[in-house]
C-alpha cells in the first residue's frame, strides 16, 4: 500500500521515464508535479533518495548503458537519443557516474 505522500510522484516518475531524452528543466518538473522548486527538490529526495536532476541523469545513463551494450551506434547518436547535449558531455557524465568511459564500458560488456 502506498503512503499518501508518495502518490503525487507517480505521474512525475512516469513523465520522466517517457521524457528523459528531452531537455528537462526544474521549472517544467514543477509544472508537471504541481510542486514549488524547493518543495519538489525536498520531497523528491525524500521519496527517491535523489534530486530530480540526479534521477534524470541516472535514467539517461541506464539508457546509454543499454545502447552501448546492444547497439552499434556512435557516441554522438547515443547522446542524441538519451538527452545529452553532445558526446563529450555524455562521456564526462558517464565516467563520473560509472567510473569508466563509454568506450571502456562497451569493450567490457560486448
Amino acid at each position: 500500500e502506498q503512503k499518501e505522500d508518495e502518490i503525487p510522484f507517480s505521474p512525475l516518475l512516469e513523465y520522466l521515464g517517457r521524457s528523459y531524452q528531452k531537455k528537462l528543466t526544474l521549472d517544467e518538473l514543477c509544472r508537471v508535479s504541481g510542486y514549488s522548486k524547493s518543495a519538489l527538490i525536498r520531497e523528491f529526495r525524500v521519496y527517491t533518495g535523489q534530486t530530480p536532476m540526479d534521477y534524470i541523469a541516472d535514467l539517461r545513463i541506464n539508457a546509454v548503458k543499454k545502447l552501448l551494450a546492444n547497439e552499434r551506434l556512435t557516441l554522438r547518436e547515443i547522446a542524441a537519443r538519451c538527452g545529452f547535449a553532445n558526446e563529450f558531455y555524455l562521456s564526462r557524465v558517464f565516467k563520473e557516474r560509472t567510473g569508466v568511459s563509454p568506450s571502456e564500458f562497451r569493450r567490457n560488456v560486448v
